[in-house]
């Protein structure tokens, strides 16, 4: 603090978007680089080279990119009149994404490897939680601790009540591997449809067959359900168009 490396947070506004009441969406990002920044990096990229080393697949349902995307699309013959498409977003997906979500979800694609890595990216997970939770930014030359979203009303319990920051190095990595998560625990619902895939916050559902709008906000809701059920409280929300 005192040699005042602390980022300022950047307010970004989000022009792509359409105007609400007059104004663009905007987008509060805090910088990466910090004095426990590191601790974060090193924690994720352990974690993913544990992963890609022992073929652990944690990017079922993730868009790596447009053209990947396409041909996924392009082998399923899809007809605009026999389908309904949905495109889902998570609010605020960065903030939203706990750390208790990550460790879940870390667990989750560890549980079949070897007692020993299993402990090597447990240690991994402390360093990402000692990361997340010692985010600190400056903003009017006051300090302040990040912790991501907090409902109005209700104070954060414990550490792995933190939120991702957006601009973090293992905020991309956590929040996608978190998202593939929840998706494949609600396969029973998403196993129904022709397509799935998130890319980030963005999500993508194709059903088979024409929806009205009163189905597709029930399927909605059944879904959320699901989710509200998998990551343990109502933090982690989807919406539709």
């Amino acid at each position: 603090i005192n040699s005042r490396a602390i980022p300022e947070p950047q307010l970004l506004i989000k022009d792509h978007k359409k105007k609400k009441d007059g104004h663009y969406p905007t987008r509060l990002v805090i910088l990466a680089t910090n004095f426990a920044a590191t601790f974060s990096k090193i924690g994720y990229m352990g974690i993913k080279n544990f992963f890609d080393d022992n073929g652990v697949r944690y990017d079922k349902y993730t868009i790596q990119q447009a053209s990947d995307l396409k041909q996924k699309l392009e082998k399923l013959n899809l007809r605009k009149e026999e389908v309904t498409i949905m495109s889902l977003d998570i609010v605020n997906m960065y903030p939203s994404t706990k750390l208790s979500l990550i460790k879940q979800a870390i667990c989750h694609y560890t549980r079949n490897l070897s007692t020993t890595n299993r402990n090597t990216i447990e240690r991994c997970l402390e360093m990402i939680a000692f990361g997340m939770k010692t985010t600190l930014v400056r903003f009017q030359d006051r300090y302040y601790n990040y912790k991501g979203v907090v409902e109005h009303g209700k104070e954060e319990t414990g550490d792995d009540e933190n939120g991702l920051a957006i601009g973090a190095y293992e905020a991309a990595f956590c929040a996608d591997t978190s998202a593939t998560f929840v998706y494949e625990m609600c396969e029973d619902i998403l196993g129904r449809l022709r397509y799935a895939g998130t890319y980030c916050d963005d999500g993508l559902a194709i059903f088979k067959g024409k929806k009205t709008i009163i189905e597709a906000i029930r399927w909605l809701r059944r879904f959320q359900r699901k989710v509200n059920k998998v990551v343990g409280g109502d933090f982690f929300q989807f919406t539709a168009e």
